[in-house]
C-alpha cells in the first residue's frame, strides 16, 4: 500500500474521531446551555442526543469503510500525538487553575467565557499538528465567542457563550465529517 494511501486513511480516520470527539463537547455545550437557559437536565440531554448519536454513527461508518492496516507507528505520527496529549494536558490544567483563580477571586462569572477561550485556543496548535485548517477556524471562532461575553449581561452569559460554544463544534464536526467522508474514496483509490 502506497505512503499516499496510507495518508489518506489516516487522515479520513482522524477527522472521524475528531467529528465524534466535537460531537459529545458540542452536545455537553448545549446541555449546559439549556439547562442554564432553565431548560430541565433531562429535556436538554434528550435533545442534544439524536444529534450526537448522529455524528458518532457517521463517524463510525467512515471507519468502517476503511481497511485495516497494520503499520508500524513511525516516529512522526508518535511525536504528532505527543503534541496532541500535551496541548490537551494544557488545556485542561488551563481550565482547572483559571476557574479555581476566577472561583477564588468571586469573579464566578467570567468562568464559563475563559473555558470558552481557552478550548478555542487549544484548537489553534491543533491545526498545526493535524494539519487541519478547520480547527483553527473553530479555534477562532470560540475566542470570538468567548470575547463577545464582555458585552453580554451577566444574566444571559453563560447561556449564550454554552450554546454558542456547542453550535461551533457542532459546526466543526460537521466539517470534519465532510472531510472525512471525501477522503475515503481517494484513500480507497490510491490503496
Amino acid at each position: 500500500m502506497s505512503g499516499e494511501a496510507i495518508f489518506q486513511m489516516e487522515r479520513a480516520k482522524g477527522a472521524s474521531i475528531g467529528a465524534t470527539i466535537a460531537g459529545f463537547f458540542g452536545g455537553a455545550w448545549l446541555t449546559l446551555g439549556m439547562a442554564s437557559a432553565g431548560v430541565p437536565w433531562g429535556v436538554a440531554v434528550m435533545a442534544v442526543l439524536p444529534v450526537f448519536a448522529v455524528i458518532a454513527f457517521l463517524g463510525a461508518a467512515v471507519r468502517r469503510r476503511l481497511p485495516n492496516i497494520d503499520e508500524a507507528e513511525t516516529p512522526e505520527k508518535k511525536q504528532m500525538m505527543r503534541a496532541f496529549g500535551m496541548v490537551n494536558v494544557a488545556q485542561w490544567l488551563a481550565i482547572f487553575g483559571v476557574a479555581n483563580v476566577l472561583a477564588n477571586l468571586q469573579l464566578n462569572a467570567w468562568i464559563v467565557p475563559a473555558i470558552v477561550l481557552i478550548v478555542g485556543a487549544h484548537f489553534i496548535p491543533l491545526a498545526r499538528i493535524f494539519q487541519a485548517p478547520q480547527h483553527l477556524k473553530t479555534g477562532i471562532a470560540m475566542m470570538l465567542c468567548a470575547a463577545i461575553a464582555v458585552v453580554l449581561p451577566t444574566s444571559i452569559r453563560d447561556t449564550v457563550e454554552c450554546v454558542s460554544a456547542g453550535v461551533i463544534l457542532w459546526i466543526s464536526a460537521a466539517a470534519a465529517l465532510r472531510v472525512a467522508f471525501r477522503m475515503v474514496p481517494r484513500a480507497l483509490a490510491s490503496a
